[in-house]
């Protein structure tokens, strides 16, 4: 028997501290024996490493990081380097993202004096599912809130602008005073905020940070907000319909359709248009359809 190396005589070790001690009183055949053993389980070990580093894009090479790319809807170019391709999948293109998708088709809508209201569906074939997303206002100290400043909400039905109001006196009579001049902190903003919401929409402090203020509509459609705060760490984020369940945050190519809804008045050119440019951003023989109807 050669001599072990250390990782042998490491798995040799460990089994030899384990067995019983009576085996290895009477000969050296059962050390022999053992360090047969280690050597093959090492064998294995090394196996089962190299297996599991392939599982990883930073360590995978050769044909397992061409598994890779094609399980993130893409190929290994010509003369590509296992370097170049792994830089590659860890900057996804912004082209397959379903926010960019969705910027596509408004550009389009905004082009033609449409509202951007469009909305991306991705339907998978292996799990889909609707779930209507909450729309979301990230709060900052009052202090960073100037007078006058507002957010507007349009829950598919109304729209009603807020006005933040520090001295009881509103720049617009026809906004809805949010009085933040007693607040000071983040939570407290959220609170004032949702103390107006009540009632009209469906409304809660997101459970793991009291500074966010969360929005349902309680009629049944997606809420669009926006604001005109200068400060940009205060911000809102609209909600959208979603109809799927996404490895991560790309449109991988396990994905049966995209629908594209747009607002009521686009027409069947611009529609065309937004088709055509979405099914040229995504490729990959994925359908894409377009509905015109009101944006959920």
């Amino acid at each position: 028997m050669g001599v072990l190396t250390d990782k042998e005589q490491e798995l040799f070790d460990t089994a030899k501290k384990a067995l019983p001690k009576l085996l290895f009183h009477e000969s050296s055949n059962q050390q022999e024996v053992l360090a047969a053993f280690a050597k093959l389980m090492e064998v294995a070990r090394a196996n089962l490493k190299g297996w599991f580093l392939q599982t990883y894009i930073q360590t995978a090479t050769g044909m397992f990081l061409s598994e890779h790319a094609k399980d993130r809807d893409t190929r290994r170019r010509l003369n590509e380097t296992d370097d170049t391709l792994r830089q590659r999948l860890r900057n996804v293109q912004d082209a397959v993202t379903e926010d960019s998708l969705t910027a596509a088709a408004n550009a389009i809508l905004v082009a033609n004096g449409l509202p951007e209201t469009a909305a991306i569906l991705e339907l998978r074939q292996d799990r889909a599912f609707m779930e209507l997303d909450v729309a979301r206002i990230f709060c900052v100290n009052a202090a960073a809130i100037a007078d006058g400043e507002t957010f507007t909400v349009y829950d598919g039905t109304v729209t009603q602008v807020y006005e933040f109001d520090k001295n009881g006196a509103l720049v617009n009579p026809a906004h809805v005073a949010v009085d933040i001049s007693t607040a000071v902190s983040p939570e407290d903003v959220a609170a004032a905020i949702a103390s107006m919401l009540f009632g009209f929409f469906t409304v809660a402090v997101y459970p793991f940070n009291a500074s966010i203020v969360t929005l349902k509509s309680t009629v049944g459609f997606g809420i669009t907000l926006s604001d005109t705060v200068a400060e940009t760490d205060f911000r809102t984020e609209t909600a959208r319909k979603q109809a799927y369940l996404s490895r991560g945050y790309r449109m991988g190519r396990r994905v049966n359709d995209i629908i594209v809804i747009l607002p009521f008045g686009t027409t069947d050119a611009i529609a065309s248009a937004i088709r055509e440019d979405v099914r040229q951003k995504k490729g990959a023989g994925t359908p894409v359809f377009v509905e015109v109807r009101g944006v959920p």
